[in-house]
């Protein structure tokens, strides 16, 4: 059941991203504004922050200053529909996460994609040599990737890429509402108007400047294509009111039908990358869950 503080995350969420999909040129015109990725100063308090730079492109190493695993790593790539910058709300629950666990943090800032510019393969090639490079400086460590929306897609690819280039694999892959496919399908334009948080429309300009002339079978941009085998113990969270639902649905066909192990939770009646609202209820439940998966030697 909703309460009060689902329906006003989802009008925020509504006028952050379902506003500028009426419009391509104010979708332009957000791409074109500063973003920046920093935390603000009441969130970064209590927090060591570094930053690495692979390929031009920052990593943030976050971590406690009280308290600190010598062998615990996430890599936690935010989401934003390919177009935004980190948020404040994605700060505040990698805060949560390193409070929960005592794990260091590598947050990428990857490139983002404008109408002019996919930056997928860049980004994947950023993420790929960041994930080397941590690696190898600490090979000790036990690695999760997580990701939500967005950031799910170049978890899911990035697990896959480690595996090609027989990288150390990650124990885990923690996927928020993640994307594993960029088709567009009328099975998932039917189901839409279920979800409060995202627009199809924003969703389909969005994609067609991420694909640019790829083709959406292509596993560098839908994972739902790619090996799935052997790259780490995935684990799914999603709401049931989302547009991504049907191609969620798809992929774990696939996994069954080769026999893939993973875990899928979907909250009823709940909305995209929820968990990232630490406060809700509902959000408390699954984030018990992935805080238990974390922790877990």
């Amino acid at each position: 059941m909703r309460t009060l503080l689902n329906k006003g995350i989802e009008s925020l969420f509504k006028t952050q991203l379902k506003s500028i999909s009426f419009n391509e040129d104010k979708l332009i015109a957000h791409t074109n504004s500063k973003q920046d990725p920093w935390p603000n100063k009441a969130i970064e308090n209590g927090l060591n922050i570094k930053i690495m730079i692979i390929n031009g492109f920052k990593c943030f190493i976050v971590n406690s200053k009280k308290k600190q695993s010598n062998t615990k790593r996430i890599i936690y790539i935010h989401g934003g529909a390919y177009v935004s910058e980190i948020s404040q709300i994605h700060w505040i629950y990698i805060k949560t996460l390193i409070k929960e666990t005592n794990a260091t943090i590598y947050v990428p800032i990857y490139p983002l994609s404008n109408n002019k510019y996919s930056s997928q393969l860049d980004a994947i090639k950023f993420l790929l040599n960041l994930y080397k490079e941590i690696t190898t400086s600490e090979p000790a460590c036990t690695y999760t990737i997580m990701g939500d929306s967005a950031g799910g897609n170049f978890a899911l690819i990035l697990a896959q890429q480690i595996k090609i280039n027989h990288y150390p694999k990650p124990k885990n892959l923690i996927l928020l509402s993640p994307v594993v496919s960029m088709e567009f399908s009328p099975e998932a334009n039917k189901i839409a108007h279920n979800d409060p948080i995202l627009s199809y429309n924003l969703l389909m300009v969005v994609m067609k400047w991420q694909l640019q002339n790829q083709s959406p079978k292509n596993p560098l941009f839908s994972p739902i294509y790619g090996d799935n085998n052997d790259i780490g113990n995935i684990h799914i969270f999603m709401g049931q009111r989302e547009v991504f639902l049907y191609h969620i649905e798809r992929y774990l066909k696939i996994l069954d039908k080769n026999n893939i192990q993973y875990s899928i939770d979907i909250k009823n009646d709940m909305y995209h990358v929820y968990p990232l609202f630490i406060i809700d209820k509902n959000a408390k439940e699954t984030n018990a869950k992935i805080f238990q998966i974390l922790n877990e030697n």
